[in-house]
């Protein structure tokens, strides 16, 4: 079982509704880098509306930018970090676990990930996870329906393995569905300003 809870939210059944004074459409984007044999193993960096404010490598993070400045003392900033690394270890774990079918596939480990959870009128409308192994898209997540979906004919045994985890689906589908509105809700308090688009 997860170590973490899930977000207390309230909504319907396709996402969180934030405070009513985020309005217009709001992206927030997640990109690992994960290279699960070798250091760093992991690097990447967090954005609103393309304005990145977090950059992480294994488990430091460090803020970037106003945004970031801003946000990187408060509790919800520990959280957060705290909340990506255990989703940036269980997908490392995943990747060792099926490196034998990624081997036959191509010579590649380094693996990215990608989130991206939208909001529109501070309502979650749409989300997904992307996931691309040696710069080719294989396969996908939809944390809304916790569907998986190849793009890649040779994702296909890779992916069979990925639907059998179902904690890693079901902390995937949290992350985007009710960590990231959370957190944008919260860091939004601190923000005098967020780009929109």
């Amino acid at each position: 079982m997860s170590r973490f809870a899930p977000t207390v939210l309230t909504g319907d059944s396709s996402g969180p509704v934030l405070d009513q004074e985020l309005q217009g459409t709001y992206f927030v984007f997640n990109n690992f880098t994960i290279n699960a044999r070798s250091s760093p193993w992991l690097e990447g960096w967090c954005s609103v509306n393309g304005v990145p404010f977090l950059q992480f490598q294994d488990n430091k993070a460090m803020p970037l930018g106003d945004l970031g400045k801003v946000v990187n003392t408060i509790k919800e900033w520990t959280d957060f970090t705290e909340r990506q690394n255990y989703i940036a270890e269980e997908l490392r774990n995943q990747i060792l676990n099926t490196e034998e079918e990624a081997d036959k596939t191509m010579d590649h480990h380094t693996w990215q990930v990608i989130m991206e959870s939208q909001y529109k009128q501070g309502q979650l409308s749409d989300a997904s996870w992307k996931f691309i192994i040696g710069g080719q898209n294989f396969f996908y997540f939809n944390p809304v329906t916790k569907r998986w979906g190849a793009i890649h004919d040779k994702a296909i045994g890779i992916m069979k393995k990925w639907e059998t985890n179902t904690e890693l689906a079901m902390d995937l589908a949290r992350f985007s569905k009710e960590d990231s509105g959370y957190y944008l809700k919260e860091f939004s308090k601190h923000w005098k300003e967020i780009p929109s688009k």
